[in-house]
């Protein structure tokens, strides 16, 4: 007897128009749900492609719209014949908002075994992957739309190789393990935080950054502890300034970081240490081994040249300094500098220090004249300008001296001064053009001096 009534039920059901309405919805929806994936792999796909990728392939992708949550599997992008996104693993729980004002919130995901390429062009643009993103200028004109604002609450890295390039840098971070939050391409400043392990340009780094930014400027604020970092890696950001630098960066200290197409802003406070030193500009020439334990500042911003600027314990050994254009060099076993120095490297050299300054075994030449001490220390201001464009090298010093085991010898003359000690009071100025000229006074003890000519002593004086 049901038999016989199924037949009109389903007759009467369908003679209702809601009905039919609802089932087709409904059967609509079921085909859009199975169809989701396969059509959000051709749309993925097909917005890389537009925006830059060369290729781009994507393994599986899985969406559940009822939570907003997807995974991606296997994505690989290449662009100009390299690849900048590699075999990539994506699990993301996104929700959009304020799509009118064209911003997306990503509230998380994960990225692991993958790699990818962040560059920085002259004009603000940055591209990370294939994507390239709009100049940092560009404004909503017209009512054209402004560009795409990425914002994430935390992203979760996994055996990522990340490589960042522009003009000045080129850096091959390798994140063993790591998490960022509050990521953000816009414009708010140093909002988000990093905690990362791995290695930067192949050397072991743990960094923890507690603020993060990278427009309108690549910023950073925490703390950062690495060793055998290459310096040759940061010769671009001193541009034609610098000739040459090699050398190996050991680091455990507060960093504080701005770069942009103007230039590096970068201050340190902690311990740091430099070895293999070799670094070079026009006309000038360094090299030895360094360790600090205080703060130190750096610029490139600087119209006249990069700077740096140094207050705490510096220690070097060995060091050696030259310019061949001025007949000047300055080796010395081994130095430490306690206090403050501000270095200038432009088309001239400056150095002011004030501090405490003691060398062992330091040997000096200007020109024909030879300076070596056993011993040295000096507590006072130094002022040093090689000079540039014509112009002399002027040397002021105001404050005290101590040399032990001091000789002094003019080269072509056979004439040596020798002195057991020797002590300066000194408020003076020396300028090296034609010839040396000499300005101010100083007051000087000499105990055991000696003028001596080959194997003969000349003179004794005290």
């Amino acid at each position: 007897m049901s038999c016989k009534k199924t037949p009109v039920i389903f007759k009467d059901f369908w003679r209702n128009r809601l009905s039919r309405y609802g089932t087709l919805l409904a059967l609509l929806g079921l085909l859009v749900f199975l169809a989701l994936p396969l059509g959000s792999k051709y749309l993925v796909r097909q917005w890389l492609l537009e925006n830059g990728a060369d290729t781009a392939t994507i393994g599986k992708i899985r969406i559940n719209p009822f939570t907003g949550r997807f995974s991606l599997t296997d994505v690989s992008v290449t662009r100009n014949g390299q690849t900048v996104l590699s075999k990539s693993s994506v699990r993301v729980d996104f929700g959009l908002r304020a799509l009118f004002d064209r911003e997306a919130l990503l509230q998380s995901a994960t990225l692991t075994d993958t790699a990818v390429e962040i560059e920085r062009y002259d004009d603000g643009t940055l591209r990370i992957g294939s994507y390239r993103s709009s100049p940092r200028d560009e404004q909503r004109v017209g009512g054209e739309a402004a560009p795409w604002v990425f914002r994430a609450k935390e992203v979760g890295f996994s055996r990522v190789r990340i490589r960042y390039l522009d003009d000045g840098l080129r850096l091959d971070l390798f994140i063993a393990e790591g998490v960022a939050r509050r990521f953000t391409t816009g414009r708010e400043g140093m909002a988000g935080s990093l905690d990362l392990g791995g290695e930067l340009n192949g050397a072991p780094l743990n960094l923890h950054l507690s603020a993060l930014s990278f427009r309108p400027e690549l910023g950073l604020e925490g703390r950062l502890d690495c060793s055998d970092f290459p310096l040759s890696s940061l010769a671009g950001v001193f541009g034609s300034r610098l000739t040459g630098l090699l050398g190996r960066l050991r680091a455990k200290t507060e960093i504080s970081l701005k770069y942009d197409e103007t230039g590096l802003v970068a201050t340190f406070r902690g311990k740091a240490g430099l070895a293999d030193i070799e670094v070079g500009g026009h006309g000038w020439a360094g090299s030895g081994g360094l360790a600090l334990d205080g703060g130190l500042g750096f610029s490139s911003r600087e119209p006249s040249g990069p700077r740096f600027d140094l207050d705490g314990l510096l220690l070097a050994r060995p060091v050696s300094f030259a310019m061949p254009g001025k007949q000047l060099r300055l080796d010395g076993t081994e130095a430490t500098h306690n206090g403050q120095i501000s270095i200038g490297l432009g088309e001239a050299v400056t150095v002011r220090s004030d501090a405490e300054i003691s060398v062992v075994r330091a040997d000096f030449r200007l020109a024909e004249t030879a300076v070596s001490a056993g011993l040295g220390t000096w507590s006072g201001t130094v002022d040093l300008d090689s000079g540039g464009g014509g112009e002399p090298m002027r040397l002021e010093t105001d404050g005290g001296m101590e040399l032990q085991g001091l000789l002094l010898a003019v080269s072509g003359s056979n004439l040596q001064a020798v002195s057991d000690s020797l002590s300066v009071d000194t408020d003076a100025a020396l300028a090296f053009g034609a010839g040396p000229s000499y300005t101010g006074t100083s007051d000087m003890t000499a105990a055991g001096l000696r003028l001596v000519r080959g194997e003969s002593a000349l003179a004794k004086i005290g």
